[in-house]
């Protein structure tokens, strides 16, 4: 066994699948073993595809197998390194917006210096491939051992999780509406649509207003980012600073809606900020890309795919298509749909067709018109879906459809980019005499408060409608919220 581990490189193979079996080993609760395979595949195959090349040039194996694992290293850890290089950029620690260019650029420079390097180089390696064979060993074995610990307390943990889930079941009652919570991701106000977009005539607010949805003309987000804005919506309170994603994932309305009777369903984004709600019933997943390789999208070499978006292509396809697996759920039902678009980047056109809009860095929300062309795809597929929700509903629903922030844009007048980020779709379509009380400015901490109040009679006291603070934007327009958010 000794001889086997000194004498054949298998790290080469085996290391990129190691490390991907350890990201498995800490997120195994938001995934299934299953959606990791063809990871496997692929790194398995690309390090073949080195490791073959570089033994025709050397003809040792020992030396093919370091040559193998430190570029597949490198093409594994590509996205964070890309990640800590935008970082700096926008720290102005980096002076090159072309980023993908430059990495890869010191990607083939290092092959080459190793290459050579090693071929020059009269040692063997024997002792090299030892080292990694056996720490590739443990790393499987340490990440063996702590699923099987997680496993365990998983079943030790099933019982009491039972007898939770059995406290809070309270019989359905038909008369309840659905209640549709969509979110549309960067999509700006009518007002911003007109006077910085030229898109005087929204058709998707048009079709609110003749389909009794009262539009708050005036809405402004509570906060610059998804994350802080869907933590506070969803728990209908200002946060702290420490609520954020989580609270996302376990939030008080599911939970109050539950309580109440209904089914919960939580229709996933293909991002993490809206991967999981614990309370849901029913997931709706997505299986073009599993959550686990869009990580891996993210980190490794397949970041590349920023240069053309046809992975957040697909996704945005087949989310969209998915969606409508909602009908076959009986109600009273809870949905919460997080739609990634109009966010960049533009991968639609008008007919929902792929187009390529490569990312260049420091215009992420640019050109103006690509947003707009990405803006009528999503109206004409949030048009078709709301119209299918009230054919199909035999008790009329609650509808909010509301956007997390608006986008950022590219401007000299700071007022002008305020406005844009600040002020949101904010729409809802209550059946219900109670529907007089909306107002133009209610904002998104205060649109469940209203409903619950509304739908129970419950007294929850609405909060002063905070907008978005100017000093937050002020403080973070040259920072990488303008990216990723």
């Amino acid at each position: 066994m000794k001889g086997f581990i000194k004498n054949i490189p298998f790290h080469a193979f085996l290391l990129v699948p190691a490390l991907i079996f350890f990201l498995f080993a800490y997120n195994y609760h938001t995934t299934t073993f299953k959606s990791t395979i063809r990871s496997y595949e692929i790194a398995i195959i690309f390090s073949a595809v080195i490791f073959y090349i570089s033994y025709i040039f050397n003809k040792q194996k020992h030396k093919a197998g370091v040559v193998t694992t430190a570029l597949m290293l490198a093409l594994f850890f590509y996205g964070f390194i890309y990640e800590v290089a935008e970082k700096l950029y926008y720290n102005g620690w980096w002076p090159f917006s072309e980023i993908h260019r430059y990495i890869l650029l010191s990607i083939f420079l290092f092959a080459i210096l190793l290459c050579y390097f090693l071929f020059r180089e009269k040692r063997t390696f024997h002792s090299l491939t030892y080292a990694f064979n056996i720490f590739v060993l443990i790393l499987f074995l340490l990440n063996f051992i702590r699923l099987s610990v997680s496993f365990i307390k998983i079943e030790n943990n099933t019982l009491a999780d039972e007898t939770s889930n059995n406290i809070l079941t309270i019989q359905r009652k038909d008369s309840l509406p659905d209640i549709y919570y969509i979110i549309l991701d960067g999509y700006a106000n009518d007002s911003v649509l007109s006077e910085i977009y030229h898109y005087k005539k929204n058709n998707l607010t048009d079709y609110l207003s003749k389909n009794d949805f009262f539009v708050a003309e005036n809405s402004r987000t509570n906060y610059i980012s998804t994350s802080p804005a869907l933590s506070s919506s969803l728990n209908y309170s200002y946060l702290d600073s420490n609520e954020q994603k989580n609270s996302i994932y376990n939030n008080k309305v599911s939970e109050y809606l539950s309580g109440k009777g209904y089914k919960i369903v939580h229709v996933r984004s293909g991002f993490s900020v809206t991967r999981e709600n614990y309370d849901a019933d029913t997931t709706i997943t997505l299986e073009n890309l599993s959550e686990f390789e869009r990580t891996l999208l993210r980190y490794s070499i397949f970041r590349l795919d920023d240069l053309l978006g046809y992975a957040r292509y697909k996704t945005l396809k087949e989310q969209l298509s998915v969606m409508y697996d909602v009908f076959k759920i009986k109600g009273p039902k809870y949905v919460f749909i997080h739609i990634v678009s109009p966010h960049p980047p533009y991968v639609c056109d008008e007919k929902g067709n792929f187009k390529s809009s490569p990312r260049i860095i420091n215009v992420w929300w640019e050109p103006k018109e690509d947003y707009l062309t990405q803006i009528k795809y999503i109206n004409t597929e949030t048009i078709k879906f709301i119209s299918e929700i009230i054919k199909r509903s035999k008790v009329r629903p609650i509808i909010i459809l509301q956007s997390d922030h608006g986008p950022w844009i590219q401007s000299n007048s700071f007022q002008d980019i305020y406005n844009t980020r600040s002020m949101i779709l904010n729409a809802y379509h209550i059946p219900y005499n109670w529907k007089n009380k909306l107002y133009p400015t209610i904002t998104p901490v205060n649109s469940f408060r209203f409903i619950f109040n509304g739908l129970f009679n419950d007294s929850i006291s609405l909060l002063k409608d905070i907008p978005l603070d100017s000093q937050r934007v002020k403080s973070n327009i040259n920072s990488n919220l303008m990216l990723t958010n």
